[in-house]
């Protein structure tokens, strides 16, 4: 049984973790396709973004680790519309033209101590 008077740990980013832990949060900013990558030293154990302005026609075409597991990629376009397009390698309509508006890209990293 829980005992929810009993104080949970705090999880804390950017820091030494009670666990013992060495954690950041990187950040990149951009369009388009971005890379957040982790300082030298760590690797990336997830990742994700913040696009507060997309508009209609954004799309996300991707939020993945790269292979090495040194940095978080995201890849968002816009889908152009016209009468006359065909459709894309990956199935979908409308030509793929830069993303109007700036994105965050967030990695979080743990040392890697083998390194």
């Amino acid at each position: 049984m829980v005992n929810f008077k009993e104080k949970m740990p705090h999880i804390q980013f950017g820091g030494e973790h009670q666990s013992g832990l060495r954690q950041k949060i990187v950040t990149a900013e951009g369009r388009d396709k971005i890379e957040a990558k982790a300082p030298k030293g760590y690797v990336i154990i997830g990742g994700g973004y913040h696009a507060p302005a997309l508009g209609p026609g954004d799309v996300v075409r991707g939020s993945y680790p790269s292979s090495n597991g040194t940095g978080w990629t995201v890849e968002i376009t816009h889908a152009e519309a016209s009468g006359t397009e065909s459709p894309d390698d990956d199935g979908s309509s409308g030509n793929k033209v830069s993303s109007t508006q700036p994105f965050t890209v967030y990695a979080v990293c743990v040392a890697d101590d083998s390194r």
